[in-house]
Formats: C-alpha cells, sequence, structure tokens
C-alpha cells in the first residue's frame, strides 16, 4: 500500500470516530439541558429531582421525598409543579383512528395526553399533552411508553398517599 491509501484509511477511521464522539456529546448535552430544565422549575418549590424522564416534548420528573410532580413543555416553554397528594385520579388519553379498508385496517395515534385530577373538585383537570399529530411528526411508541410508566408511577404514589392517609382501625 501506498501512502495515499495509508493516510485515506486513517483519514476515514478519524473522521468515523469524531461523528461517535459528536454524537455522544451531543446526546449528552441534550439530557443536561433537560435535567436543568426541570430541576430549575424543582428549585423553585425547595425540591431536587430524584426521577426524570423525557420525550420530543415533554419533561416530567419528581422528588419523591416532597411527593411533588414537576412537568415542562419543550414546545411553548411551559411548566407545572404540583404535589401528588392534591391529585386524586391520573389517566392516559389516547386518541386514534384508523386508515385502510377490511382486513387491512391500521390504527395511527392523534393524540396522547396524561389527565390529572384534583382531589378539589372545583378546580378542572390537568391535561399534559405529550404528542399531537398535527403537530409532531414522528411514530409516538415512545412516549406512549414512557406516560404509560409515569402513570403506574402517579397511580402507585396516590395510593401510598391514600394508605397513609387512611384512618386506622382499631383492635377490640
Amino acid at each position: 500500500m501506498d501512502t495515499f491509501s495509508i493516510s485515506t484509511i486513517i483519514l476515514i477511521v478519524v473522521i468515523t470516530i469524531l461523528i461517535f464522539v459528536w454524537q455522544w456529546f451531543s446526546k449528552r448535552e441534550k439530557k443536561n439541558k433537560n435535567y436543568n430544565n426541570i430541576n430549575s422549575i424543582a428549585k423553585l418549590h425547595n425540591c431536587k429531582i430524584s426521577a426524570y424522564d423525557f420525550t420530543n416534548n415533554i419533561i416530567i420528573g419528581t422528588d419523591e421525598d416532597s411527593r411533588f410532580l414537576f412537568f415542562f413543555n419543550k414546545n411553548d416553554k411551559t411548566s407545572l409543579a404540583l404535589q401528588i397528594t392534591e391529585i386524586e385520579r391520573c389517566k392516559i388519553n389516547l386518541i386514534r383512528h384508523g386508515i385502510g379498508s377490511g382486513n387491512n385496517i391500521q390504527s395511527v395515534i392523534d393524540l396522547i395526553e396524561l389527565v390529572l385530577t384534583h382531589k378539589d373538585s372545583k378546580k378542572s383537570d390537568i391535561i399534559i399533552e405529550c404528542y399531537n399529530s398535527k403537530r409532531d411528526f414522528y411514530y409516538p411508541e415512545k412516549d406512549l411508553t414512557l406516560l404509560e410508566k409515569w402513570e403506574t408511577f402517579i397511580k402507585s404514589s396516590i395510593k401510598k398517599n391514600n394508605s397513609e392517609n387512611a384512618p386506622e382501625k382499631k383492635i377490640i
């Protein structure tokens, strides 16, 4: 092999390595930015994020010690903080429609929302939109999986809170 061929191979290897290093730093920077966004909301409430996740559109986090939930919408830069003790119910609102005909009908997701119902019936439900097909042009499988995880966490936290606050039964 001549020096030109060796130089070309070395250059290709170096460029490939640089691409992987750049992607790693980019992913790490995105994760740090998401953590900083949700943590800044938590600090306003004297909390510290103990767990968080993010999708293309939202960041969800919690301080399990103080039982706070935090949400940050990346699209409109809005945030929300609320105590789990204020929540009565949690559910995922999933809107789909079918495409096709006959035996070849495919289900397409139009909207994914996390709906939180207050214990105080005077307050309206909190709706956190995670995916909207009119705005988002990707397949939302990861968004749905993430919201299902957080729905389970919130429901178990509500159940735990209700059992801790339930009156004790006296044995006679």
